[in-house]
């Protein structure tokens, strides 16, 4: 009975053994082949330090408008739109890394950090000529108001791989997000003569962009920094980017290019914009 069992188990194995080789010999009955191990995910590579964060900077706009006509109805307007916003002190950050995406991990907050500004710089007006009655004319009026700001960072958006692409990029932008929160909102009078918004010049490179006229806009601009960059940011090391804005508030040039001016159909107008951002970035550990 006990050598019938041992057989037995001495079947089974060589059964098992048998399966095993059909799963990985080759097709023509030559060498066994080995997996193929080339097809398994890639395990992700993460990178975490701590860093400090420093900005700083102003956007300014000045519009201008001229619909004033003899003996007709017409008000000639310039306002101005300032806006400040800095840190204060470098804030502590934490900056991850993950396979090319870059993620500040936290929020730099500084209260009452920005502020807006709007300013009546001078103002015309021309109406009917007698006999007519005048028509009434109301002259804009602006406010200003402040509220926290809130600084973060990251990989572009526009270079965030979707899940169908094979190939990334040798390297990825980041770009910085500047928002205020809180606030008075600018009197709509005022805002009549920002209503076009301000737009890039380059929509692919994702700007966005304000005189934080309301408690919840934001300026984002590319840092004209990677993912390369801060992967390879040593301790201790600094990152520094001035980012300039001038031109046309319909074609605002970031970084790089001097004023032009814009025009408004028939009436005569004029909007440009100007503005500077100081960004400091350092490592820590």
């Amino acid at each position: 009975m006990r050598n019938r069992k041992l057989r037995s188990l001495a079947l089974t194995a060589a059964v098992a053994v048998g399966a095993t080789a059909a799963l990985v010999a080759a097709p023509n009955g030559g060498a066994a082949r080995r997996p193929d191990l080339s097809r398994l995910p890639r395990a992700p590579k993460l990178t975490t330090y701590t860093a400090t964060i420093d900005v700083a900077g102003y956007i300014d706009v000045k519009s201008e408008r001229d619909s004033t006509n003899r003996c007709s109805p017409g008000q000639d307007v310039t306002i101005e739109f300032e806006s400040a916003f800095e840190l204060g002190r470098p804030r502590r950050t934490t900056i991850s890394i993950l396979n090319g995406i870059v993620a500040g991990g936290s929020v730099a907050i500084a209260p009452g950090g920005v502020t807006h500004k709007g300013t009546v710089a001078a103002y015309r007006e021309t109406n009917y000529c007698p006999p007519t009655k005048p028509a009434t004319l109301r002259a804009p009026r602006c406010t200003s108001g402040k509220g926290r700001l809130l600084v973060s960072f990251g990989t572009m958006a526009s270079e965030v791989p979707g899940r169908d692409e094979e190939l990334a990029p040798l390297a990825r932008g980041v770009d910085i997000a500047i928002g205020r929160v809180g606030g008075r909102v600018q009197d709509p009078s005022c805002l009549t003569y920002l209503t076009s918004g301000l737009r890039p010049a380059r929509p692919k490179d994702g700007a966005e962009l304000s005189v934080f006229e309301t408690p919840a806009s934001a300026v984002v601009l590319p840092l004209r920094a990677n993912d390369v960059d801060f992967a390879h940011l040593a301790s201790g090391a600094t990152l520094r980017r001035v980012i300039t804005l001038d031109g046309a508030c319909d074609h605002v040039l970031i970084g790089r290019a001097p004023p032009a001016e814009a025009s408004d159909g028939g009436e005569r107008s004029k909007c440009t914009v100007s503005g500077r951002v100081y960004i400091s970035i350092r490592r820590t550990s």
